[in-house]
């Protein structure tokens, strides 16, 4: 993929969002605007962006660097409308009259806090063990019990990201929001 070196040189993060490939927003977007800005047409597929690269005169490439700058700002403020989203989200939750609606976030703040500082605390002693008392099980068992309580944590933490982005994407709809989408990457631009 010489045509993406060659793009990435002038316009690396176009070129990143293109690598991953996919149908994500950023990558069809990233793929629109060096399409645009190399063949003229937002339309172009892979194949006629890689030869307009391949041939690309310094005009076009400059341009492409510019358009990296925008496709940047862009990002970022996508990625602040998403963070104010979650923010709305988190405040209206909070005020919610079901108590099990408002707690179930600092609740488990807290949960994984004091689980946190226990694995800390086990560590520790395990730490204290092998070093001061020369056991060399203890030693062992720190890897163990590390891996242990990561695929542990992992377990509930996928489940309340996915729990959280769907009550979230609810919430936002019922409030009217509109889905942030590829028309929103368009009109930053």
């Amino acid at each position: 993929m010489d045509w993406l070196k060659k793009i990435a040189a002038y316009a690396p993060d176009i070129a990143a969002a293109i690598a991953t490939g996919g149908g994500s927003v950023i990558a069809s977007t990233a793929l629109r605007i060096a399409a645009k800005e190399l063949t003229g047409d937002e339309g172009a597929d892979v194949h006629r962006l890689a030869i307009a690269a391949n041939d690309a005169t310094t005009e076009q490439l400059t341009a492409l660097a510019r358009a990296n700058n925008e496709f940047l700002i862009a990002l970022e403020e996508l990625d602040v409308e998403r963070l104010k989203a979650v923010n709305r989200t988190m405040q209206v939750e909070s005020q919610s009259e079901h108590w099990w609606q408002s707690a179930w976030r600092p609740f488990w703040g807290f949960i994984s806090a004091l689980a946190f500082l226990g694995l800390v605390i086990a560590v520790g002693f395990l730490a204290f063990e092998a070093i001061e008392k020369g056991n060399q099980n203890a030693m062992v068992m720190i890897p163990q019990l590390i891996s242990s309580a990561t695929m542990l944590f992992g377990i509930p933490a996928a489940i309340l990201g996915v729990a959280s982005w769907h009550r979230g994407k609810e919430k936002r709809i019922k409030a009217g929001e509109h889905q942030l989408n590829s028309s929103s990457v368009e009109q930053h631009k």
